[in-house]
């Protein structure tokens, strides 16, 4: 069985918990959008992301942080679309999952590095 991002990344499985719940906003105007009405709360941004893109989300983005994680393809894969280069999280509460999810990954990545 091909491992996909959401059979083993805790993270893809809470983005598509929130894309289930309608918490998420998608691409680059969705999240402007949301960002200026202040209703997110973390925003993905895809590892290849373009500069520009890179460059307009961190200007916009203000006090909210601002994550770069994954792949444009994962995320276009896991919201069956082409690309996406960078998702807005609405919730509180997935948001606080998310931080906590990415934190244990970066600590189960140390110490597996440091074996």
């Amino acid at each position: 069985m091909k491992k996909t991002p959401l059979t083993h990344d805790k993270v893809y499985y809470l983005l598509s918990l929130a894309a289930r719940a309608r918490k998420l906003a998608f691409g680059l105007t969705a999240v402007l959008a949301a960002l200026r009405r202040g209703k997110v709360q973390l925003i993905f941004l895809a590892a290849d992301a373009s500069e520009n893109l890179a460059r307009k989300i961190r200007h916009h983005a203000g006090d909210c942080p601002v994550v770069v994680y994954g792949t444009k393809d994962e995320f276009g894969e896991l919201f069956f679309r082409r690309e996406l280069g960078v998702i807005g999280v609405l919730d509180q509460h997935f948001a606080n999952g998310m931080r906590s999810a990415i934190g244990k990954q970066t600590q189960r990545n140390d110490s597996e590095r440091n074996r």
